[in-house]
């Protein structure tokens, strides 16, 4: 079995200063940052979130994982729009 792993993570708070731009994701703040493909499996491995749980337990089914990318940033306002990432 072939399973694409990706995450996004993202607490908004409406009444914060400033939104979550690219760069927010890219330092993580407190949340994994932007990372992809075997970096991703090799950051979250044996890691107590989540995705640690699953990547642990789908290698012990020998379920092949392609991972694609994971970004976080910390509690903020909105995310900004598609212009505000690329």
């Amino acid at each position: 079995m072939n399973i694409l792993i990706a995450g996004f993570q993202h607490e908004t708070n409406t009444f914060a200063p400033s939104p979550a731009d690219w760069a927010a994701f890219l330092r993580g703040d407190g949340f994994p940052a932007y990372s992809e493909g075997a970096d991703m499996l090799r950051r979250f491995t044996g890691s107590s979130l989540p995705i640690g749980g699953f990547i642990s337990e789908a290698q012990a089914r020998g379920w092949a994982l392609l991972p694609a990318c994971w970004a976080g940033a910390a509690p903020s306002a909105q995310v900004e729009g598609r212009q505000g990432f690329m």
